[in-house]
């Protein structure tokens, strides 16, 4: 019995092996060359290689193709040793490198896991199938960027809008126009479309550079307990108003609101009106170091996509120049403001002057003027942490040009992801130059 057992396991041992090799047997080679995927082994001296995506297309009815790289690669990336992943339909039998042009002429059989210098182009790739019946050659098109997209880009766009001296100067944008304005003995305006050729307007108002917020379709002129509003700088008109106190100082436009300090009663009060027609006080008394003049203000929106803004500076109602950095926030009880110096555990120097802009995620600050008539020793700096820190710019990357120099109350604003920087002056001239910059990365997204 037992040996009756034996024979059964070896003709059923025999059996599966007759079907193995009748398996093998009639197992057919694929004719089929495509490349179905290509990527980039990681390379930890440049991080971006793994993250390089391609897109593959078919040209010629099929018979050729074209693999390229569907964003440039980062900025200073080296193609001299890349190793290329491929996926297929099926395993091909060989794949083959070609490289040719007017110095060149050159093929090599490619292994898994080899590298290959991308530098040469135009660069070929071509795969036998498995059976040797069919072949299919790509063309490979591999892009470094050729600018550094952390580079700020810097122009001139003219040398003096305004040729006479002045006490204060403010440039801004309104309804797609800059504005340019100088007081001093007298006020002048200017008005331009790209801040490179500028025209004087002859205005009928006086405006009060320090009382002026500016918005987004109007500029609002808040001096004594007046208001005003503007489209255009050169027409303006009375808003009626609930607002009983007197006007301090035009501060911002910041969440859709314009912003003031004002005397109302016996107290400071921070207020904030959507047209200039109903004021709401913020329920906060303003201390004796919060600024009045010569501060700098910016509004821009959080990591966490909540608007907030930020004063910074500036000297208070007793003459004093300030060290505070204001940052003002929306919470589910309403305003809020914290002295980001309270917070800080490094103190922050006393600034006056000092410019504002945000700009691609960061906040960045130009000029001032410090204790002792010193003026700041870095031409910008910059914060990636809404305003907590600050520090020098790289200038490997914002060369900022150095005709500007070392300057105090300065202007800066935005149009078109574009940055206009305006005039300014140091302890012996005032300037009323421009200029214009851009970040390369945020110029190519346009």
């Amino acid at each position: 019995m037992r040996r009756n057992q034996i024979h059964i396991v070896l003709l059923l041992m025999v059996a599966v092996a007759l079907m193995c090799c009748n398996k093998r047997s009639s197992t057919q080679l694929s004719s089929d060359p495509t490349i179905t995927k290509m990527a980039f082994t990681a390379n930890d001296s440049f991080p971006g290689l793994a993250k390089a995506s391609f897109t593959i297309v078919s040209r010629h009815n099929g018979d050729t193709g074209l693999i390229y790289s569907n964003d440039s690669l980062m900025f200073g990336t080296d193609l001299k040793h890349v190793v290329p992943v491929f996926s297929y339909n099926a395993s091909p039998y060989s794949v083959m490198f070609h490289v040719c042009n007017d110095t060149i002429d050159t093929a090599f059989l490619f292994n898994s896991g080899s590298a290959v210098d991308f530098r040469q182009y135009p660069m070929y790739v071509t795969t036998t199938s498995a059976d040797r019946s069919s072949m299919k050659t790509y063309e490979i098109q591999v892009v470094v960027h050729g600018a550094d997209p952390d580079l700020f880009t810097w122009q001139k766009l003219s040398s003096e809008v305004c040729t006479e001296s002045y006490d204060a100067q403010k440039a801004f944008v309104l309804n797609d126009r800059f504005y340019y304005i100088f007081n001093g003995l007298q006020q002048n305006v200017y008005q331009s479309a790209d801040a490179k050729t500028w025209e004087k307007m002859t205005l009928t108002d006086t405006i009060s550079i320090g009382h002026l917020v500016v918005g987004e379709k109007y500029a609002l002129c808040l001096d004594g307990g007046r208001v005003k509003k503007t489209a255009d700088i050169q027409l303006w008109e009375s808003v009626e108003t609930d607002f009983s106190g007197e006007f301090i100082a035009g501060l911002m436009y910041f969440d859709e609101r314009y912003w003031a300090l004002a005397q109302v009663g016996e107290q400071r009060r921070l207020v904030y009106s959507e047209d200039g027609t109903k004021w709401e006080e913020l329920g906060w008394t303003v201390p004796d170091d919060f600024p009045v003049e010569q501060f700098g203000a910016v509004s821009f929106f959080s990591t966490t996509g909540r608007p907030r803004a930020l004063i910074l500076g500036g000297y208070d109602s007793r003459g004093y120049i300030c060290d505070g950095r204001w940052s003002f926030e929306w919470s589910v009880d309403g305003y809020r403001v914290v002295n980001l110096s309270d917070q800080n555990s490094s103190s922050y120097d006393p600034i006056a002057g000092a410019e504002l802009f945000y700009y691609n995620n960061s906040l960045y600050l130009m000029g001032g003027m410090q204790l002792e008539n010193k003026l700041l020793s870095e031409q910008m700096m910059v914060s990636t942490d809404e305003g907590m820190h600050w520090e020098a710019v790289d200038t490997a990357h914002n060369k900022f040009p150095l005709t500007i120099g070392k300057r105090y109350c300065m202007s800066a604003t935005l149009r078109n992801d574009t940055v206009y920087v305006f005039g300014g002056k140091d302890q012996s001239k005032t300037y009323s130059d421009t200029y214009s910059g851009v970040l390369n990365s945020v110029m190519w997204e346009r």
